[in-house]
């Protein structure tokens, strides 16, 4: 038995005709379109403050300061879907990297954008970490 809102997705269709291949190629080309690992690996930057505005700012320039040096590898920042934790309010920036570039520069990148954000007094208090290859 299955049920859907949607039985003309493709997806569908490839259940019912038991078609693992079909569905295996359909979703590593929208992987693929979509800069999605495989192809890709993905950094969330998380910022965290009590006020909310001081959060917001910073994820503002810490995404301009990321777009100067990734260009457009960089998305956001947003509100996640939970957008605040015990008094802390959060904002995301997503990051996609492509295969076959220097992590070890990017994260060397990364690193020295967020400590010069941290070294503003202003953006003292923030806290930023970032998860690497999220499930």
């Amino acid at each position: 038995v299955l049920q859907t809102k949607n039985p003309d997705a493709p997806v569908i269709g490839q259940v019912v005709a038991n078609d693992l291949e079909g569905f295996y190629e359909a979703l590593l080309q929208e992987r693929r379109a979509f800069h999605y690992p495989p192809f890709y690996r993905i950094i969330y930057v998380y910022l965290k403050h009590r006020t909310e505005s001081l959060v917001d700012c910073a994820a503002l320039e810490l995404g301009n300061r990321l777009r100067a040096v990734f260009v457009d590898r960089v998305l956001g920042p947003d509100k996640p879907f939970v957008g605040r934790v015990k008094q802390l309010y959060i904002r995301k920036i997503v990051l996609k990297l492509e295969n076959g570039l220097d992590y070890r520069q990017a994260r060397e990148y990364l690193r020295d954008i967020q400590s010069q954000l941290l070294a503003d007094k202003k953006f003292a208090s923030l806290v930023i970490y970032n998860d690497i290859d999220p499930l």
